[in-house]
């Protein structure tokens, strides 16, 4: 189904001579009075001030798609037939009598999103507090707190990897939470703001988009690590409505930091029709395998790069010399 059709549209006009970018976002560059986080994705200008960053949302003039976009919209569109066998007609009536009456996300969270979801063995966590990141701009920005979110477990990454990048990888400071999200839900009911829920999700996203980004480019050598594809997914659920977006990384044409777009991949009716809700709910399953199979062989190739790295031959002869000297200062006694 057509996105265009049912995202809310957003201008975003280029700067005039008479619109200062600076002017746009002085109500939210740090002062000594506002130095703490007060930006979040409620605040009137959270959108200016990460396009000021070159964050760019959706339908923004400058957004680019990922290279890889046909291959995720080919993915997620796949029926999957254990869908198809676990949800009868009877069932889907059960369901949209029962979720049709959810106004709130409390509600709609633990029962809507765990159905969607169905059972999974990733490893997860839900409304877990990101305060352990690097700030994605200039530190006013409220720290995210993702609804549900996938990554791996730490003790997938190698040590030294997971120890240098951590400020751009582990979200928590809880040990056995999820590092490196790269699969992101926001779900709200239909009296929330459907484009704050939005905005949240882009947030999410963009950070996960710099975790894959950081690892990837970690000890790269031949490997280029801004190839212009999208390695995260983040989504929301609004009253009933599904939708899926891209997040990735391109290089900046004027600064250090890359730039971050957001790109819809589409969006499904859960509570409409049957087929519809099969749909979404294999979109979303699908998404989420995709997601997990991205940094599960990206954890893998990176890890491998820093065992190579330890054991090339000059780092053993290296090791070595350490040793010989260690010993001979009997530093063991």
């Amino acid at each position: 189904m057509s996105s265009s059709l049912l995202t809310p549209s957003l201008q975003f006009p280029e700067p005039t001579a008479s619109t200062s970018v600076a002017h746009a976002v002085s109500s939210i560059i740090p002062t000594a009075e506002t130095s703490q986080k007060h930006v979040s994705a409620y605040h009137h200008d959270f959108v200016q001030h990460l396009i000021d960053y070159e964050i760019y949302p959706l339908f923004h003039p400058k957004r680019k798609e990922p290279r890889n976009l046909s291959e995720i919209t080919r993915t997620v569109a796949r029926r999957r037939p254990s869908v198809t066998f676990q949800f009868s007609p009877e069932q889907f009536k059960a369901l949209q009598t029962k979720y049709r009456k959810c106004w709130t996300g409390e509600v709609v969270m633990p029962g809507l999103l765990a159905t969607v979801a169905g059972k999974s063995d990733n490893h997860s966590a839900s409304n877990l507090l990101f305060e352990n990141l690097t700030p994605l701009t200039n530190g006013v920005l409220v720290d995210p707190k993702p609804d549900l979110y996938d990554g791996v477990h730490p003790r997938q990454i190698e040590n030294r990897l997971r120890e240098e990048l951590k400020s751009y990888i582990t979200p928590s400071t809880n040990p056995r939470a999820p590092v490196l999200p790269n699969f992101f839900v926001e779900i709200k009911g239909s009296s929330s703001d459907m484009l704050a829920n939005q905005r949240q999700a882009w947030y999410g996203g963009v950070l996960g988009a710099r975790g894959i980004q950081k690892l990837r480019s970690f000890e790269a050598g031949d490997v280029e690590p801004l190839d212009d594809k999208a390695y995260t997914i983040t989504s929301t659920i609004h009253a009933g409505l599904l939708q899926l977006f891209a997040v990735h990384a391109i290089p900046s044409t004027h600064a250090e930091k890359p730039e971050y777009h957001m790109t819809i991949i589409g969006t499904w009716f859960l509570l409409t029709s049957l087929d519809g809700f099969l749909d979404a709910v294999s979109a979303f399953r699908n998404a989420r395998d995709w997601a997990r199979a991205q940094r599960d062989e990206l954890v893998t190739a990176a890890n491998r790069r820093v065992v190579d790295r330890l054991t090339t031959p000059m780092n053993r002869l290296s090791i070595a010399a350490y040793l010989l000297e260690v010993l001979s200062q009997d530093r063991w006694v």
